[in-house]
């Protein structure tokens, strides 16, 4: 089959094909290594002093893969990633939104897990059905994001980000108010809705990105927000620690008193349960 889709394919070769850019693959490579290790592990690492040098060679390596991708657009044409993409109005700040909303879910998730397992002694398990109904909003609300999307265009995109900014307040009042009594169930309404927003957000993004960018660069355009995502979520994986105590869906609180704010627990360290004031 293989054999056969090549012969039937033989004549749809590019007639300016482009080279393979490994110098770019490796600059970009270790300048996205030099941020994101640095931010996971060092603390683990006591932020030792070559933590501290990676972080300051990165910005070079940065710098290099920009002169380098440059250098080979006047060359050869075929950088990795085409730096006159962000000149285009739409593609820009496409990214800038993916960006933002990326980093501001990734960094809201990070802060619930670490607050229901540490200060409300759920299990990690228990963490991760409670964050469940944010995964089936997003999957229930993609038939709804495509209408939303063909009906008022790019106005999706406001609607979405105005709707998961309303579920994430409901999110914050509802832990303010249940207290030391929260329950997973007691997420479940704002969280879905979180999740709908998000969806209705990301689905018409992407086509406003890439709808003005050019035939050649679409490839390099589509990989740029994965990239930038992956970057994103390397230095945001660090995952909570160990529960404090053991617990189940519904687990009582042992270690914090329903007054305490979720800033005390985000200053304490993350090596050890915080203590009852």
């Amino acid at each position: 089959m293989s054999l056969r889709r090549s012969c039937s394919y033989r004549g749809s070769r590019s007639e300016h094909p482009l080279r393979p850019d490994l110098v770019g693959v490796l600059l970009g490579g270790l300048g996205v290594f030099l941020v994101v290790f640095p931010l996971t592990d060092g603390r683990a690492a006591g932020w030792a002093w070559w933590i501290w040098a990676m972080l300051t060679a990165a910005p070079l390596v940065i710098a290099a893969f920009t002169w380098q991708q440059r250098r080979m657009l006047k060359a050869h044409g075929s950088p990795l990633l085409p730096l006159p993409l962000f000149r285009d109005r739409g593609f820009a700040s496409g990214q800038l939104v993916q960006v933002l909303s990326s980093i501001g879910n990734g960094g809201y998730v990070l802060i619930l897990l670490y607050y229901v397992q540490s200060a409300l002694g759920f299990t990690a398990l228990a963490a991760g059905l409670t964050l469940l109904p944010f995964a089936l909003g997003s999957i229930v609300a993609t038939p709804l994001a495509i209408l939303a999307t063909k009906q008022i265009g790019k106005w999706a995109v406001l609607l979405g980000g105005l709707v998961q900014a309303a579920a994430l307040t409901w999110v914050l009042w509802t832990i303010w108010t249940a207290g030391a009594s929260l329950t997973g169930w007691d997420l479940t309404a704002p969280l879905t809705l979180t999740g709908v927003g998000l969806m209705t957000l990301i689905m018409p993004l992407t086509s406003i990105t890439l709808e003005s960018v050019p035939t050649q660069d679409a490839g390099a355009a589509s990989g740029t927000p994965d990239h930038l995502r992956s970057g994103r979520y390397g230095a945001g994986s660090r995952s909570c620690r160990e529960p404090c105590s053991s617990g189940s869906f519904r687990t009582r609180p042992t270690l914090a008193r329903p007054s305490q704010p979720l800033c005390g627990y985000l200053s304490s360290r993350t090596d050890s349960p915080a203590s009852p004031q």
